[in-house]
């Protein structure tokens, strides 16, 4: 009777983890960059940047849109940080939007921001 129970149970179980686990998927499907995306992202991220010591981490490039990324950028182990969403145009990386909150007002669209895990 148990093992009749459990067969039962396991197909009506199975859908909605399936469910979920595309949902995971969908929600936040951009991926890591490139060595040379990095490397580009890196350097032009500080071109809009004051100061120096600043740390550019955490990239991910937009699966909807290539042409977009985030990082997060922090000044220093203790200085002035926050994430930055750039842009790819005519082969060079610009900031579209810079900030500790307030994404959803940034210039993208917003499956883009969805896709880089702003929740918009």
């Amino acid at each position: 009777m148990l093992v009749v129970v459990a067969r039962r149970v396991l197909p009506i179980l199975t859908a909605p983890i399936a469910i979920f686990v595309l949902a995971l998927g969908v929600a936040q499907a951009s991926r890591a960059p490139t060595s040379r995306e990095a490397k580009e992202i890196r350097q032009d991220a500080k071109l809009y940047l004051a100061g120096r010591g600043w740390q550019v981490s955490g990239i991910r490039v937009s699966t909807v849109n290539g042409s977009y990324a985030k990082a997060s950028v922090q000044q220093g182990r203790r200085g002035a940080g926050g994430e930055m969403i750039l842009h790819l145009r005519h082969g060079i990386w610009h900031e579209a939007f810079l900030g500790t909150n307030d994404f959803c007002s940034a210039p993208v669209p917003k499956r883009v921001l969805n896709d880089l895990g702003f929740r918009c």
